[in-house]
């Protein structure tokens, strides 16, 4: 409304919003960014609404939803393909000034290893047996037995990421694994405290479930202040970013970071992904759980990778258990973001890609985390690794007709070229043959030859004024054989200045800028024109050709060279697709109904009878 309002107001133009994160989760959001900015490019577009905006740029897909085991599919429609991306981004460039950290340069410190370490845990026998009892839970909600306000799979998959993290959150009364994630980062906590203990490094730890501990549950928060408390590290150097009840005991907290008095902190992405300036000392960041958003890891980083920070080099960990809902999400996680970040390069993207916004398991998926199946993990990679071959096969495409249009057009350049050096070379000709005398002046203004040089010159400063003053061009003589011109240009910073011209027949016009305040400077521009300006001209246009015919030699022999990853990418996709129907369908596929559906005898609707009622949890 605020901006709809402004836009009205004052027109389209009026409004900056600055972001670190223009998309944070999905492609729809680029619409969203355009409504707020730039509605009338929408509107002169017909792409005010959505659903018109969606019809150009998105596609309705209909995915089969896998059911139980021999039960058939149902169909279901997604908003989950993308068309169209380069008009697309060359709309959204219109009103959007990108500059990422490439383009930018800045003093950030250096990511140790170039990327964020990955730690895998394995699962204990807890979180192996609770992953069946949630696949067991999907297998019963996919076959209808359980009413959704009972269970459904979002909240499976918040129950999943829970066993992800520590199979106390679910069951308080669990086994501590020493070899859990949690207890990992524990580990690692421990050891960059001591290593950066004389610069006083501060580390943040970032977890946005399981930090509550209201009744009986378990709170991560809590167990990493016990045990790093336990291990050796004061009390007073640790804190939780929640501890900070308002903006006066922020500040007050952030300074207790930057000066090192304070040595761990522990938040969420909503507490401390934005707005938190504590990098000064920042040595290592610890990502506990996979947040739902790229963004949000994009945001949490950026606490370290940030101006300011006093270390050279940082730690960025991220954790996750291996054969749960952690290395599906992380994997899901970064190919967004690449393509996020592909996207904001600048460079030109692929036409087509498919949208991976939902992270909810689906029943196939669960079954696969259930059974380790390496093939989904697989699955994941070739997703990322196949997308990744496409754009760099779009931009050998696109980079092949940009090389075509450069010959077609190359070839008209070098023709041009030739004819102009033939004439500069016979202008320069001209010249010597017409050239004066040594010691000797003569130039005819206004049907008048004058010898001198002193006599010329006023002659020539009132021509030169009367142009600049009519804006007409004049011809005003002849020098050494060459038509004397006097034009009024405009400079690149809209104002105008005279301009001499020198031109033998039709050939090409020589010329040099004048002085509105120096006629006998004016006098020594014209001459040297010949005695310098065509010599420079037969070099310039010498070393064009020369380029020219270079750069049309390296587009021929590039042209016609083939996609280097052409047979990676086929038997990657093939593979891909092999694993899509291995995943995703049965031997048989059988389409229900709802009616059919409902009265399917081999649905069991005592299935639920027993089962116990589980809660939402954050």
């Amino acid at each position: 409304m605020k901006t709809q309002y402004l836009n009205e107001k004052y027109g389209c133009k009026n409004i900056i919003f600055a972001t670190g994160t223009p998309v944070t989760n999905s492609m729809t959001e680029l619409y969203t960014m355009q409504r707020y900015l730039r509605p009338d490019l929408l509107t002169a577009s017909g792409l005010q609404n959505f659903d018109d905006w969606a019809s150009n740029f998105g596609e309705v897909v209909t995915q089969l939803e896998l059911k139980p085991a021999g039960n058939g599919y149902r169909p279901k429609k997604r908003f989950s393909k993308f068309v169209n991306l380069p008009e697309l981004m060359q709309m959204y460039k219109e009103f959007a000034d990108i500059r990422t950290a490439d383009m930018l340069n800045l003093p950030v410190p250096e990511i140790e290893g170039g990327k964020s370490q990955t730690v895998v845990s394995k699962p204990n026998d807890f979180q192996k047996a609770a992953l069946q009892i949630l696949a067991e839970r999907s297998e019963r909600i996919h076959s209808g037995a359980v009413d959704p306000h009972d269970d459904n799979m979002l909240k499976i998959t918040n129950e999943a990421r829970l066993l992800g993290l520590d199979s106390r959150a679910i069951n308080p009364a669990a086994e501590n694994c020493p070899d859990s994630k949690v207890n990992t980062c524990i580990d690692n906590i421990m050891k960059l405290y001591e290593e950066t203990k004389e610069q006083k490094g501060v580390q943040a730890v970032f977890c946005d479930i399981a930090v509550n501990n209201d009744d009986g549950r378990f709170s991560v928060y809590d167990y990493l202040r016990e045990e790093l408390e336990r291990r050796g590290i004061p009390k007073n150097e640790i804190c939780a970013a929640g501890d900070a009840k308002n903006q006066a005991q922020r500040s007050e907290m952030y300074a207790q970071l930057r000066s090192g008095n304070k040595r761990i902190v522990i938040a969420s992405t909503t507490k401390m992904g934005t707005g938190a300036n504590v990098q000064t000392r920042l040595a290592a960041m610890h990502h506990l759980d996979i947040p739902w958003k790229p963004s949000d890891l994009e945001q949490r980083n950026g606490r370290i990778v940030r101006q300011g920070n006093t270390f050279d080099k940082v730690k960025i960990f991220n954790y996750v258990t291996e054969d749960t809902f952690d290395s599906y999400m992380l994997n899901i996680i970064i190919n967004k973001q690449k393509f996020i970040s592909q996207l904001m390069s600048g460079k030109t993207p692929a036409r087509t890609c498919e949208d991976v916004d939902e992270l909810v398991l689906n029943y196939s998926e669960m079954q696969a985390l259930a059974t380790g199946d390496p093939r989904i993990k697989e699955k994941i990679e070739l997703d990322g690794e196949v997308a990744r071959l496409r754009t760099l096969e779009s931009e050998h495409y696109n980079n092949k007709y940009r090389l075509e249009d450069f010959i077609v057009g190359g070839e008209e350049r070098k023709a041009k070229l030739e004819k102009q050096l033939d004439i500069c070379k016979a202008d320069k000709t001209f010249a010597e043959e017409h050239k004066l005398p040594p010691d000797t002046f003569s130039v005819e203004l206004g049907g008048k030859t004058y010898t001198e040089r002193k006599e010329a010159a006023p002659i020539l400063q009132k021509y030169v004024l009367n142009t600049m003053v009519s804006g007409e061009p004049q011809k005003i003589g002849k020098f050494c054989g060459f038509e004397i011109n006097v034009k009024r240009e405009k400079t690149g910073f809209d104002l105008s200045v005279p301009v001499l011209f020198l031109q033998q027949g039709k050939n090409i016009q020589h010329s040099a800028e004048l002085s509105l305040n120096s006629d006998m400077g004016n006098i020594t521009r014209m001459e040297n024109i010949l005695r310098l300006g065509i010599d420079k001209m037969i070099n310039d246009t010498e070393i064009s050709l020369e380029q020219l015919e270079k750069d049309l030699q390296e587009a021929k022999a590039t042209k016609d060279t083939p996609f280097e990853f052409a047979k990676e990418l086929e038997a990657k996709a093939a593979r891909l697709e092999q694993l899509n129907v291995e995943l995703n369908k049965p031997d048989e596929v059988v389409m229900l109904d709802e009616e059919e559906e409902q009265d399917n005898p081999d649905l069991d609707e005592n299935l639920d009878k027993d089962k116990p009622k589980h809660k939402p949890r954050r």
